[in-house]
């Protein structure tokens, strides 16, 4: 039927044909048609249509090595395992890619995954330098000592010039007894050192003397000169120091050394340091960014003043020099590879050169190694000897940050919050960044989202500001969105929290917050949606929980549930 169908209304053949010539010729046409339609059918029953084309992700690889960090610094390895996941599946050719994997292996102490990530490296790129030495340190640690001789030998050949190289090697040896060949390796690290201090002394001062010709003032003609009135000498005014150009007395005897200085610290550098943030868009139209963290100059205790048992005039205040336009490196070849060693968690060669530090610094030891040390302590999570170690740096100088960024995070870990607020608002006072300012910021905001009070609100919000312009994350635009939601800016703390769902649709708290911003904005539709996402995501947060079924409860919508 279906043919007698097609041959009526596509022919249009509905009478009998004169002879058999025409009916073979239609016979012919028909057949043709009907295998074509077949092959059509067929082609589409059998043929499979190529997916659609995965859209390209925003995210470069140094944020989702950003956010990888973070999630470390948060303990939260399984987060941090798919962003670096991630980034091998991008780009499995990138050395460091896997190098950074194999770093966070070596934070978990699997050593053996980690020594397969640093041969992947090598695998792709045989000079990579630093998986060649991490190659010869866990062959070393496993006693394959020849093999390791083998990848400290690559590094140095691949690159002379290493100071690390050089050093690395040198403590190898010494592990091994072969004085000689360590002494030999330190002397040419020491060398090469020397030369790079010596160029960087070079170029600083040409820098100093080209600035110096730019701003000198063109010599004025004597005629000039006598034409012009004799000006009038007035005094200079006198300008209040900073409190991290102030001297301060010995640490020596206070414990940690933090709490004798601490209340020094003035509120104005952090208005300066946190005024920068004023460039995001919209959020900061109602922040109160120049308000600082710390307290008043005006209401400062005075810092109590050094004992004086012989009855000594007290000595002047003495202003630190300036400091130089570029850093002359002054670290100890030991210094330089303990850093390094314990950046990328080898802790035991790390120890190794803190040892010959204290052996060959003959002139004291420095602030910047008891700080060293005392993360070195920290990540053993020996918490006493690490405030020990501080201790001994807050005597030595009290104005270094990574030494307050420390007393911060020890008195984080031991759960004590009004110490590490005061300890980490110290750390953002000074100029110079302490080494994770990313975690200091996050950390202190968190704190005073946790006092739940107006002005801890506003601080908070400039501080995670803070944070999200220098390297935004979605903990960094979540805090944010916390803030402005406790201050009651619902639009504000609505794009923040948009902002964290961009970088990461996956946090359930962030949907969290999502859900309380529709219900107090009356969207029943979207409300319902971001709670069954942040039900979905497994949210954990039972406070936040309560809080937001006690919203719905009060609205009367927004749960489907009910």
């Amino acid at each position: 039927h279906a043919i007698v169908k097609i041959v009526r209304e596509k022919y249009l053949q509905t009478v009998a044909f004169e002879n058999k010539e025409q009916l073979q010729i239609f016979l012919n046409e028909l057949y043709i048609f009907l295998v074509d339609q077949m092959h059509c059918c067929l082609h589409k029953m059998l043929h499979v249509d190529p997916p659609d084309p995965i859209p390209e992700s925003f995210l470069g690889s140094a944020q989702l090595k950003h956010f990888a960090k973070e999630a470390e610094m948060n303990k939260d390895y399984k987060l941090a395992t798919k962003y670096h996941q991630e980034r091998l599946a991008r780009d499995s050719n990138n050395a460091e890619h896997w190098f950074d994997y194999g770093t966070f292996h070596l934070l978990l102490n699997d050593h053996a995954k980690a020594e397969e990530c640093f041969r992947e490296a090598i695998a792709v790129n045989q000079e990579h330098i630093y998986s060649l030495i991490l190659c010869g340190i866990l062959a070393c640690m496993n006693e394959r000592y020849e093999e390791a001789d083998n990848f400290f030998e690559s590094a140095r050949c691949f690159e002379p010039s290493s100071v690390l190289a050089w050093t690395i090697q040198g403590l190898f040896y010494e592990s091994q007894e072969r004085t000689i060949l360590s002494e030999m390796a330190f002397a040419e690290a020491r060398k090469l050192q020397t030369a790079a201090e010596t160029l960087k002394k070079s170029l600083a001062e040409v820098i100093t003397d080209k600035v110096k010709v730019a701003e000198a003032p063109e010599a004025e003609p004597e005629s000039d000169k006598k034409d012009q009135p004799v000006a009038i000498e007035e005094p200079e005014p006198v300008t209040q120091e900073s409190p991290s150009t102030l001297s301060a007395p010995s640490l020596a005897g206070t414990g940690i050394g933090g709490d004798t200085i601490l209340k020094a610290a003035s509120g104005t550098t952090n208005k300066k340091r946190r005024s920068s943030v004023k460039g995001i868009a919209d959020l900061t139209k109602t922040a109160d960014i120049n308000e600082g963290v710390g307290t008043p100059m005006s209401q400062e205790e005075p810092v109590p003043a050094a004992p004086n048992p012989a009855n000594e005039p007290p000595p002047k205040e003495t202003v630190s020099p300036p400091r130089e336009t570029i850093s002359v490196c002054t670290r100890s070849i030991y210094m330089e590879a303990a850093k390094f060693l314990l950046e990328f968690n080898a802790l035991q060669f790390a120890t190794r050169a803190l040892s010959h530090e204290m052996i060959s610094n003959e002139n004291g030891l420095s602030c910047e190694y008891h700080v060293v040390l005392a993360q070195l302590y920290m990540l053993h999570e020996e918490y006493g000897k690490a405030e020990e170690s501080l201790a001994e740096a807050g005597r030595i100088d009290h104005q270094n940050p990574d030494l307050w960024a420390l007393l911060g995070n020890l008195s984080y870990t031991k759960e004590n919050y009004t110490k590490a607020k005061e300890y980490y608002e110290r750390a953002l006072c000074y100029v110079n960044d302490a080494f994770d300012m990313h975690t200091i910021c996050l950390r202190l905001g968190s704190i005073y989202l946790q006092e739940e009070k107006f002005q801890s609100y506003k601080s908070a919000k400039s501080t995670y500001l803070f944070a999200s312009q220098r390297a935004p994350s979605s903990l960094s635009w979540l805090g944010v969105g916390k803030a402005c939601y406790r201050l009651n800016e619902l639009t504000n703390a609505e794009d923040a929290l948009c902002e964290a769902n961009i970088l990461s649709n996956m946090n359930a708290e962030v949907w969290g917050y999502l859900t309380m911003v529709c219900l107090k904005t009356g969207r029943k539709l979207e409300a319902e949606q971001t709670y069954k996402y942040s039900i979905k995501l497994n949210l954990q947060n039972k406070q936040l929980l309560d809080e937001i079924h006690q919203l719905q409860k009060t609205l009367g919508f927004g749960n489907p549930s009910l």
